[in-house]
Formats: structure tokens, sequence, C-alpha cells
């Protein structure tokens, strides 16, 4: 009775004489598979298939075991690098799944590391598998790509999924403190319904604004008005308009003074009121330099306070104006810094 042969000793005989021997031409099936990076499983079963079709030279065997079949190392080696390339052929670049995806190249890590992303692994660079793209990019869509369609900052985006409840994936960008946010595509039909609501509202808002500073341009001008037919003067402190007062009579928000149409109906009264009771101009510098010139006279010093600064408030009481005018106006403010130096520097 013949002695029964394994499938594996048949194959070894089929493709060449029996070696136990190692040489530098031969790798076995084992070392190969748990050496040599083929980057996934398949390919490893893939080696093994073509052995067995006869596709892979044996040279011999070492052992009864199928891992201690020696195969050829140079075609080992190529079916190694034909399969990486294949595999690369169907796997992206960080570069390549942002352009897909429309978001950056330092958020696929991020991406791959919270399982949105398949990576290829075994390599020392990233490579993204296709279809974890393809899978990834009909799902989702970046926040950035979403405001770019409809011509917005990405922020307002933002703003309007956290307003109406949309969740959004964060991937946090490579080396910074930054991430980019992902919206789901079944979510994106919520946000220019929400976007056009937002406008229509803040149309409105303008809109109502508009109305109330017409409004309040109109009480104003009914006021001076009043004053010019009454022959009543506007109510001043320290020579200038008083806002505060003049607001609160007028029936209107003091802000309104920081309008342009406001400012300039104000200061055409102010001269005209000015003309009519023969009220000189207020002039702070004039009137800085007329206080400096009496403290000279009367030989006194600046006002100062305990750390030897000049007293502000002081000063612009004798001056007849508000301290306030030391921060608005760098004349007078670079005038008393001036004075106060060189008084500073003659005293013994």
């Amino acid at each position: 009775m013949g002695k029964i042969r394994s499938p594996l000793t048949a194959v070894a005989d089929r493709n060449g004489e029996t070696n136990t021997g190692l040489n530098t031409s031969s790798i076995a099936l084992g070392a190969a598979l748990k050496t040599l990076h083929f980057l996934s499983p398949q390919a490893k079963r893939d080696l093994v298939v073509a052995f067995l079709q006869g596709d892979i030279r044996c040279l011999g065997r070492r052992g009864d075991r199928m891992g201690g079949v020696l195969l050829d190392v140079e075609q080992v080696r190529k079916f190694q690098m034909d399969s990486r390339s294949a595999i690369f052929q169907s796997a992206r670049s960080a570069a390549e799944v942002a352009d897909l995806l429309q978001c950056s190249s330092l958020v696929v890590a991020s991406l791959v590391h919270q399982g949105f992303l398949e990576a290829l692994p075994g390599i020392a660079y990233l490579r993204v598998t296709e279809a974890s793209c393809a899978i990834f990019g009909g799902m989702y869509v970046s926040a950035n790509e979403v405001a770019k369609r409809h011509a917005v900052g990405v922020r307002r985006v933002l703003r309007v999924c956290a307003a109406v409840g949309i969740e959004m994936i964060a991937a946090e960008r490579s080396g910074e403190h930054s991430e980019q946010r992902f919206i789901k595509r079944s979510d994106e039909t919520a946000i220019p319904a929400e976007m056009l609501r937002r406008k229509n509202e803040a149309i409105i808002v303008r809109q109502r604004k508009e109305v109330g500073r017409v409004n309040s341009l109109e009480k104003l001008e009914n006021y001076l008005f009043g004053l010019r037919k009454t022959g009543a003067l506007l109510p001043r402190r320290a020579g200038l308009p008083n806002k505060v007062v003049i607001a609160k009579a007028a029936g209107v928000d003091r802000n309104l003074f920081y309008k342009k149409e406001c400012i300039a109906l104000l200061e055409s009264f102010d001269a005209e009121d000015r003309n009519r009771a023969s009220i000189e101009k207020r002039d702070d510098l004039a009137a800085f330099k007329r206080y400096l010139v009496e403290i000279r006279r009367q030989g006194i010093l600046l006002p100062r306070m305990t750390g030897g600064r000049p007293n502000k408030c002081v000063i612009a009481e004798a001056c007849g104006f508000h301290r306030n005018i030391f921060y608005s106006n760098p004349t007078v403010a670079a005038a008393l810094e001036d004075f106060a130096r060189t008084e500073s520097a003659s005293q013994p």
C-alpha cells in the first residue's frame, strides 16, 4: 500500500524538488506572512492562494507544517509589492481625503481616530480606504462647505445648527487647538430655512430701528423748533450743549447724538443759538492756557494728588470744563503734561 501524501506535499513536489535547507533565495511561508507588510489580511490570504495555485514557485520545505514551505523570495516580494500597489490604488492620502470631503487635511487623522474613516494598517504615513471616504462623504458634509454654498461665514452656520439643535461631529486639527465641524447631510435641509427666518427677523429689526431713528429725529427737530419759536436757549454745561438734558427734554435717547444727521442738526442749532445770545464758542485749550497764566501770576503751583500727578478734577473745575477733556482732547492733555513736567523739573 502506497504512502498517502498531503496536499501540501503534493504542491511542493509539483513546484520543484524538496529541499529542507535555507538559502538567501528562499523564504518560509510562515516567515513571509509574519515579517512582510502586506497591509491587509486579504493580501496575506492571496499569497497563500498564489502558492497553492502554483503562481509562486516552491523551493522546498522545512518540516511538515505549511508555514515551513520555502518560497522563491523574489516572487514573494514581487507579489507583496503588487498587492501594496493594488491597495494603494484604492486608498487616499490625507490631502486627497480633504479634497474629497471639502475639509482641512489636518482633521483627517481625528476622523480616523474617532472611527469615521478607516486607515490602512502597518504603514508609516496615513492612507485612508476609499470605501470609508465614500461612506463618510455620503453621510456627512463639512460646515465649511455648507457655508460656502450659502455664501455665509462658518460661524453663522454653526450658530444656526446650535439654534436648530443639529448635532455635529467635531474633528480636531492636528497640532492646533481648533476644530472643524461636520453635519449630517440629512440635517442640512433645515439650515437654509433657519437662515431665511433669521434674515427676515434681522430685516424687521432694522426696519423698526430705522422707523425709531426717524421718529427720534423728528422729535429732536420739533424740540429745537420749539426753542427757536419761544426764544429759549439750549441747555448748556460748561458752554457746550447739555446732551443729557436735551435728550430728556426732547424725549429721545442720548445715543441719538452720535448719529451723523443729529450731530449736524445740533451743531447747526448750537451755532444759531450762540449767535443769537452772543455766546462765545468754548475753547478748551484757551481756557486751560488762561488758567496756567493765572496760577503763574499768583505764584501758586499746579494742584497735585498724593502721588505727584496733576489733580485733573480740580484743574478742570477751575478751567470751567469737564475732567474728560484731558482724555478726549489730546492737545489739552499734552499741554497739561508739558506744564507739569516743566514745573516738577524747576522745583528744588
